[in-house]
């Protein structure tokens, strides 16, 4: 079921210039790896910076009504602003996060 929250964050993206693109839609086989693979092509034309933040989310997250925004805040404010910058073992002890989190956990 699309609800209205989909609908009101996918137009509230549009209207702030925040580009939304849907991987995978109508492929016939859209497996582990191509969710993973299919983004680099959206980085490479967005000309994503190290600052930029990127949301990728299966469809799951949105048809269970898990609210996503205090993983988002947690991860804008603990991961490092670059590669470079980035602290292993605070990332290792908790105090951090890294730069990039592909995982299916409940983040909180």
């Amino acid at each position: 079921r699309v609800d209205e929250m989909l609908c009101y964050s996918v137009a509230s993206a549009y209207l702030s210039n925040i580009p939304i693109v849907v991987l995978g839609y109508n492929t016939k086989h859209f497996t582990f790896l191509s969710k993973h693979t299919s983004i680099m092509p959206v980085i490479d034309r967005e000309k994503l910076a190290d600052e930029d933040v990127l949301l990728k989310l299966d469809v799951d997250i949105l048809f269970s009504g898990l609210d996503y925004m205090p993983f988002i805040d947690k991860f804008i404010k603990l991961s490092p602003a670059s590669l470079q910058e980035m602290d292993a073992r605070a990332v290792r002890s908790g105090d951090a996060i890294a730069p990039i989190v592909f995982n299916a956990e409940k983040h909180g």
